[in-house]
């Protein structure tokens, strides 16, 4: 299992989506898995950083066949998915953690919450080629 504190700032996501494509390499999972792991931090890192309240954890372990991703913040408010318009700028995150994951959700922790999801090679998006 891999922790990292991450940064109360931008910047914890380029360090959130690293740690997850380091994590996705020494496990030996495909491409498809590894940018779906990738998406999923950054989309965990960002709600966090934007709704959240500091300190920002990250932790992130194999399950059968892919990867766990936990982002743990202080603030006690959990999270929702919203039906977001086609034209607004933000709010579809957790729309497209679900999207790329197998499973997601949330639990309250004695300092605040944590918004965890798991990817697997069957639930994974995108194709095998780059590009």
């Amino acid at each position: 299992m891999l922790a990292a504190a991450l940064p109360w700032d931008a910047g914890s996501v380029a360090q959130a989506r690293g740690h997850a494509r380091a994590a996705a390499t020494e496990l030996h999972l495909d491409a498809r898995v590894l940018r779906s792991c990738v998406l999923a931090a950054s989309e965990l890192v960002s709600n966090a950083v934007e709704h959240g309240t500091p300190p920002l954890q990250l932790r992130l372990w194999a399950v059968a066949g892919g990867l766990r991703l936990e982002v743990e913040d202080a603030s006690p408010d959990l999270p929702s998915a919203l039906a977001m318009p086609v034209a607004a700028a933000s709010g579809r995150g957790l729309a497209i953690v679900g999207a790329v994951s197998s499973a997601w959700g949330h639990y309250s922790t004695d300092s605040g919450k944590c918004v965890w999801c798991d990817v697997v090679a069957s639930t994974a998006t995108g194709s095998d080629e780059p590009g």
